[in-house]
């Protein structure tokens, strides 16, 4: 700076070298002085108080008398830089203002140059100089003043403005020093330095001392006030000043020195704003000046308003009002702008309105306090009134809110009509639209570049819609009047609730409107931010009545009624719901009760989605960011990334309020468990809203499943039981249930995830199972829509068991009753008409899970429980692989239960066989057998893990209901009877005696009634013990006893039951002790014969080799009885009876040699061939059994009169060979009288039988033995009966029977037809033979009996011969007929009849040729008989020609041929030589 003087003052002397020599030397003296000591120069110079010897002082006023705009110019920049350094003395500022004066009256003034370091000059002179005060401030603001005022030029009047704004700010700025002078007085030394007063100020309530600064800065505003007031000025020599400038001046002052304005420091400086400025600006708002002027007029009044209401507060009523008085139509429309734009100030100070409120609308010490704030609310309704008659309103917008009800909601409210609502309400703002004459949307071009209030270079009014003031700026105005407000009401405290309150409606329903505008996205979204503000702070304060009226506009903007319709939304529905999103999260602690409509807000958002969205299960959505994207540009909920997150945020709500605290959970999900009830009962089917809520309401459990998990079973659980409730609801849509179940199975299984492995967790975890057991039962209903949702718990309950079994602590039992419902309820399901076999599936695959791999967490009940469960599974009747699988499973416990039988639990052993017992006794035939299997086998491998006691539980509640049960299987009978055999200890019981007779009882029970398997099965379990041999021995009669009764017992026993019976009995007979006697043993052979008997009423066609075994082991008894006991006519008669049946059923078969006719014979055959052997075991003493020897000669009978056919098996020669022992072993017989004739009259006719039988054709030598040696025998027998006279008459009526026998053929009725010759030709002369013999015998007592009987048979045979070679002729006759004639000739003559026979006495020298004169006639005409000369006699064989036998001893043996001729003629002779004798 002070180099700057240097050249200033080099300027000066250069300038005034020729022309102003004294100015020059002035200068260059203090060019000298500042060039030798620049520093000491200007600290002399700032010291120098002495005007006339101050060496600055001089040339600077020199210069400026120049009148050389230059030099004077030079001379005021040196004046200004000597003032910046306050070089210049104090008391040369008056010369120096009077220098200035002078300056602007001289011909120099012309100069712009010149003026402008005037201004320049006053203003460094005013900042630099504290003692520019009064008169002397006066004068230097004059100078500025008169350059303003009377400047032509345009640059030296605005400079002067603005110096002049800038030195009374210099004069406001000097009071502030002043006041720092003060405030820092601490001292009596400081006080005697501060300034002294210099004015008093009279105001109404007493004098005010004012010290210079503040004395200015007093006098200078009254003089501004009275200026603009059209007054002349007192402290400044002005009669008259540009008001738009004064009132600049005043708007200066109070904008940059508002803080002097206070009542505590500047009374006067108040009083002058309330008794000048006030009626100054309420004057021009009731006469309202030019443009120019009112707009500087309405800049003061909202400058008074917002910063110095505290200060004028009885004028701010006044003010407010006359403001608010010119937006009314009777004033122009630009007034309105203007007051549109301060009331839009007013309402962006939120500290005013409060003011406003506390000092007016909001007193309580009045009892009608004035409505300012109301009336300011009024105009802003006002306002937005006629806005409405201004813009152009979207339809579809518009219809959301006009759909309103007009009370509130209730819970039940149902949207049914809420298309005929949006119908109405789009006809109404089509109707409202063409009705108005200007309808015109709110763009940008709606708000002008510049302000009206900023607008201060016009002097008049712009024109409406014009660039200046826009036709739709004023709707503008309105709505930053109400997004200012909105927002300011949004940082109020939660103690001006009132405040709030009066204002809430208001605001509501001015941004209901804007938000329905058409126009600028931008201010949609002020609209928005600040309807979601003011929402946000009304319920962070707890405004709940205002908070909810916000959120209930917000809610209808983002989803209109019509989008219950399926109106589609548009990008700002959208933007409204992302608001929603942001006050769900801000508000979520204090909705409470509110979130209901929020809720279904949200929901039906989501709904209004596109399908895929709507339709994604919770669990694939993508996870929410995790706040809102920050939007490039100005928009917020309209931006893209906004929009295009929307889905995402609007899922987090429900996220989000399942991270807060405990209590707003709860609080949350009431709200919500009541709203997604109303929903799902009240939605329409079609509607999408109960699938949304649902999914949401899984999301938050999803979210908040940790907490819910450690609050069991408070909490939210009870908000989730509701999903239970509705999917047990019958009366519900089916489908509807189904997705309450589902999101329930969901919720549940998160939840049982995420339970803390804590003390409690056992009880968390059965609380969690008990519920989806409470679905997966559905209380035992059987309908399609519950067996759906059975089954979907039980695909939860499987997934649980997949993925967090190895978790569970409890629960098992639970986990195993729902699945046994499953099993139990399959037929009832299937009986409803819905497939069981899915439910089942499932349900067994938990079972299969938990057994599989999670036994060993299985308690001693919760093992029990599993077991009964698998019964269940076993037991259905709808999956049979199942059931069999279900027996593996049981199984597979075994290994476990083995493990745990450490501690001796037989109990669990017993469980599990009572277990397979059910299962046993159930309508699956092979699944009960799969079950037999597995108890017997459990029970024969882990026998050991049983003691004594534990065996005869088991016997007792195990393995006798199996056998007593309405069906026992066979096996039950077959495995019971192994376990008894293998259980030796359980025989030592004491209570085995009772048990033993109750299996005895049973055993008789079914096999008197039981199926034929299960007669078998009990009769051969039986027979399986007894073979083992069962003790004591107290229990043989009881048992014997049983099995006699058994042998009768059933009629249609098969044959393998009678084998099973004769085994019981043989075996049972090898164990007697020494209770049996011979009752005993005729009882068993009756029940051997018994069986057999049945066995071949038997179907023996399919089962021969049953009726073999059974005959075998019938046959094995006998033996065995006969080895044993000697019982030997018991044996003979049930082998007798045996075979009886054999030869009855054989005599029944229509087909000789078919299949039973041989199986017949080869039985009947091994009985005789018993029977025969049995007898024969006493041959060395014979007995003859009274009653087995002639029964079994009477049943000879049947089968010796058939002789055997070729070809077809018979028992004729094991009969023959029976009668043949029979009569051999009986000759030595002694027997009474009656017994012995009854014996003989038997053996006579089953004799003579066997003789008697036809032949077909030739026997075969075989056969001809037999009935030699029987003819043997029956000779012996003969001579022994002979002996004895009561058997006369039967041996007579013997021979007579046998007589026929000797007939070798048989005539037609006539000689003269050919004989038909007998086959049986050896047994013919067998008997022929047999009959001479007799006659022979010494003893002579059969030849009185045959001998005449044998004489008439020859007699016949000879006459027949001679009658028919008389007849024949020539013609020859049959070998049989010669051989038979020669047999009987040559018989005669060799008979010899014993002396003492009664045919013997007589006229006869030699009486033993009696029977030759008997025949005498026949033999004569036989031996005389002539021949034709073409006749020769036949020559034959005596008796027949056929070939000897071995056994006839004749062999070697040879006769030659003879004719009868030849053989009667000895006979002649012989009797000749008799009678000449």
């Amino acid at each position: 700076m002070p180099q700057r003087i240097v050249s200033e003052l080099q300027v000066l002397v250069a300038e005034t070298r020729r022309k102003y020599p004294e100015v020059r030397a002035s200068a260059e003296k203090v060019l000298h002085q500042l060039q030798s000591d620049t520093d000491g120069t200007i600290v002399a110079l700032r010291q120098c108080q002495d005007v006339s010897d101050h060496p600055l002082v001089q040339p600077i006023v020199q210069a400026c008398e120049t009148r050389s705009p230059k030099v004077i110019q030079i001379a005021l920049s040196l004046l200004h830089r000597g003032i910046m350094l306050r070089a210049i003395p104090e008391a040369s500022l008056v010369l120096f203002v009077d220098t200035l004066h002078t300056l602007l009256t001289a011909p120099g003034r012309a100069d712009v140059d010149v003026q402008l370091k005037i201004l320049q000059t006053v203003s460094a002179l005013l900042l630099n100089y504290e003692c520019v005060t009064s008169k002397l401030l006066s004068r230097a603001l004059m100078l500025c003043f008169s350059l303003y005022e009377h400047s032509r030029v345009a640059v030296v009047s605005s400079t002067a403005a603005a110096t002049l704004r800038q030195n009374i700010m210099t004069v406001f700025d000097k009071v502030h020093k002043e006041d720092r002078i003060f405030d820092a007085i601490e001292s009596e030394d400081a006080a005697a330095q501060a300034p002294l007063p210099a004015y008093s100020a009279q105001l109404p309530d007493g004098p005010v001392t004012l010290f210079p600064s503040s004395s200015d800065a007093y006098l200078v505003l009254n003089d501004l006030c009275a200026l603009a007031d059209g007054e002349p000025a007192s402290f400044l020599p002005l009669t008259t000043l540009s008001k738009p400038f004064v009132l600049e001046l005043l708007e200066s002052v109070l904008i940059n020195h508002a803080s002097l304005f206070l009542q505590a420091r500047h009374r006067e400086l108040v009083y002058v704003l309330r008794s000048a400025v006030c009626p100054l600006l309420l004057k021009a708002l009731t006469d309202p000046p030019p443009f120019s002027e009112y707009v500087r007029v309405i800049r003061l009044v909202r400058l008074l308003l917002r910063e110095f209401s505290e200060e004028v507060v009885l004028e701010i009523e006044m003010l407010l009002r006359a403001l608010l008085k010119t937006m009314n139509d009777r004033h122009i429309y630009w007034q309105n702008i203007l007051a549109w734009e301060t009331v839009r100030a007013l309402f962006s100070d939120i500290s005013f309105l409060q003011r406003l409120w506390q000092w007016f609308d909001g007193r309580q010490d009045v009892p009608e306090p004035p409505r300012v704030f109301a009336s300011l609310l009024t105009s802003l309704a006002e306002g937005t009134h006629k806005a409405r008659q201004m813009l152009m309103v979207d339809a579809a917008l518009a219809a959301a809110f006009e759909q309103r009800p007009s009370v509130a909601a209730t819970n039940t409210r149902k949207v049914s009509n809420s298309f005929y609502d949006a119908a109405v309400a789009g006809v109404r703002s089509a109707a409202e639209g063409l009705l108005s004459p200007r309808l015109e949307s709110l763009t940008t071009e709606s708000v002008p570049s510049v302000s009206l209030l900023d607008q201060l270079d016009k002097t008049d009014a712009p024109p409406m819609a014009s660039a200046a003031i826009p036709s739709t700026y004023m709707p503008w105005l309105v709505l930053q009047s109400l997004v200012h407000l909105a927002h300011g009401l949004a940082t109020l405290a939660s103690t001006q609730i009132p405040l709030l309150a009066a204002s809430t409606r208001t605001v509501n329903e001015g941004l209901s409107f804007f938000l329905t505008v058409s126009g600028a996205d931008k201010y949609f979204e002020q609209a928005l931010q600040a309807l979601t503000n003011l929402t946000q702070a009304a319920g962070s304060a707890a405004f709940n009545k205002e908070r909810d009226l916000l959120l209930g506009t917000l809610c209808d903007l983002a989803v209109p009624s019509a989008a219950y319709s399926g109106q589609a939304l548009g990008a700002r529905n959208l933007a409204a719901q992302a608001a929603l999103v942001q006050l769900c999260m801000a508000l979520a602690e204090r909705l409470g009760a509110r979130w209901r409509p929020v809720l279904q807000c949200v929901c039906q958002a989501l709904a209004c989605l596109n399908p895929k969205e709507t339709a994604m299960n919770p669990a694939e959505l993508p996870e929410r960011p995790s706040s809102l994207p920050v939007p490039d540009g100005t928009l917020r909920y309209l931006s893209p990334p906004v929009l295009e997150h929307l889905p995402e945020q609007l899922r987090s709500v429900v996220e989000y309020v399942a991270s807060l605290d405990e209590a707003t959970r709860t609080d949350f999900a009431q709200v919500f468990a009541r709203l997604l009830r109303d929903r799902v009962y009240d939605a329409l089917e079609s509607s999408a809203m109960p699938a949304v809520i649902l999914a949401q309401f899984e999301r938050f459990i999803r979210a908040c499943a940790p907490a819910v998990a450690v609050d069991l079973p408070n909490g939210v659980w009870p908000a989730l039981m509701e999903l239970l409730t509705m999917a047990e609801d019958a009366n519900l849509v089916g489908g509807r249930r189904i997705m309450c179940a589902r999101v329930l199975d969901e919720s549940l299984q998160q939840i049982l995830r995420v339970i803390p492995q804590d003390s409690e967790a056992s009880v968390r975890q059965r609380e969690v199972l008990e519920a989806l057991a409470l679905q997966g039962t559905m209380k035992r209903r059987v309908l399609a829509t519950d067996v759906s949702l059975r089954r979907l718990a039980l695909d939860t309950l499987q997934y649980i068991l997949e993925t967090h079994a190895h978790a569970l602590v409890d629960g098992w039992a639970t986990v195993f009753s729902t699945c046994n419902a499953a099993a139990k309820d399959a037929s009832a399901i299937h009986e409803a008409g819905t497939p069981p076999v899915p439910i089942l599936r499932t349900a067994f695959s938990c079972v299969q899970l938990v057994c599989g791999s999670h036994l060993s967490s299985l308690s001693d009940d919760d093992l029990r429980t599993c077991m009964a469960t698998l019964s269940s599974f076993s037991l259905q009747r709808e999956d049979v692989a199942m059931a069999l699988r279900a027996n593996g499973t049981l199984w597979d416990l075994t290994e476990d239960i083995e493990r745990r039988q450490q501690a001796h639990q037989a109990n669990l052993w017993l469980a599990l066989l009572q277990h397979w017992r059910d299962v046993a006794q159930g309508p699956q035939p092979d699944v009960a057998a799969g079950a037999l299997a597995n108890l017997f086998q459990v029970l024969v491998q882990y026998s050991a893990s049983l003691q004594r006691h534990d065996w005869y539980s088991v016997l007792d509640e195990v393995l006798m209901p199996l056998v007593e049960g309405d069906a026992p299987s066979p096996l039950a009978f077959e495995g019971t009877a192994r376990i008894l055999v293998m259980a030796k200890d359980l025989r030592c019981a004491e209570a085995w005696t009772g048990m033993w007779m109750r299996w005895l009882g049973r055993i008789q029970q079914v096999f008197a009634t039981g199926p034929d398997n299960v007669a078998h099965a009990a009769i051969q379990a039986l027979y399986d013990i007894l073979e083992a041999r069962i003790e004591p021995a107290a229990l043989w009669r009881p048992t014997w006893t049983c099995i006699q009764d058994l042998s009768g017992l059933r009629h249609n026993a098969s044959l393998a039951d009678l084998s099973t019976i004769v085994q019981l009995l043989q075996t049972w007979h090898a164990q007697r002790d020494r209770s049996w006697h011979a009752n005993d043993s005729h009882l068993m052979t009756k029940a051997l014969a018994g069986c057999m008997q049945r066995g071949m009423q038997c179907d023996i066609r399919a089962s021969t080799s049953d009726l073999r075994r059974l005959a075998s082991l019938v046959q094995q008894a006998l033996e065995q009885l006969l080895a044993e006991d000697k019982a030997h006519e018991l044996v003979l008669q049930c082998a007798r009876q045996c075979c009886s049946a054999a030869l009855d059923i054989m005599e029944k078969e229509p087909l000789p040699a078919s299949r039973v006719h041989n199986l017949c014979m080869e039985l009947a055959d091994r009985w005789l061939h018993l029977w025969q052997s049995t007898y024969r075991t006493e041959a060395e003493k014979p007995v003859l059994y009274a009653s087995a020897v002639p029964d079994m000669l009477v049943l000879l009978r049947q089968p010796l009169s058939k002789f055997p056919i070729p070809y077809v098996p018979n028992v004729w020669r094991s009969c023959m060979s029976v009668l043949t022992d029979v009569s051999q072993a009986s000759m030595n017989v002694q027997l009474a009288p009656s017994p012995l004739l009854k014996f003989w009259e038997t053996m006579f006719t089953t004799m003579a039988t066997a003789l008697q039988a036809p032949a077909r054709q030739r026997p075969t030598d075989d056969e001809d033995m037999c009935i030699w040696y029987l003819l043997q025998s029956i000779e012996q027998v003969l001579g022994r009966a002979s002996a004895q006279a009561t058997l006369q008459h039967s041996l007579t009526k013997f021979v007579r029977e046998i007589l026929p026998v000797t007939r070798l053929y048989s005539s037609r009725g006539s000689p003269h037809w050919p004989p038909h010759s007998s086959y049986r030709e050896r047994t013919a002369y067998w008997v022929w033979t047999m009959l001479f013999c007799l006659c022979s015998k010494e003893d002579g007592i059969w030849t009185s009996a045959i001998l005449p009987v044998l004489l008439s048979q020859c007699e016949d045979v000879l006459y027949a011969y001679a009658q028919d070679l008389r007849i024949r002729g020539a013609i020859p006759m049959p070998r049989v007929r010669i051989e038979e004639v020669n047999f009987l000739l040559q018989s005669l003559l060799t008979l010899r009849l014993p002396a003492n026979s009664s045919e013997t006495a007589g006229a006869v020298s030699d009486p033993s040729v009696v029977h030759l004169f008997k025949l005498a006639p026949l033999i004569d005409d036989i031996a005389t008989i002539p021949f034709s000369t073409c006749a020769s006699p036949q020559k034959a064989c005596i008796g027949t020609s056929l070939p000897p036998l071995p056994c006839e001893g004749r062999a070697g043996v040879s006769v030659p041929p003879t004719t009868p001729q030849a053989l009667a003629r000895e006979a002649l002779q012989l009797r000749t030589s008799c009678m000449t004798t």
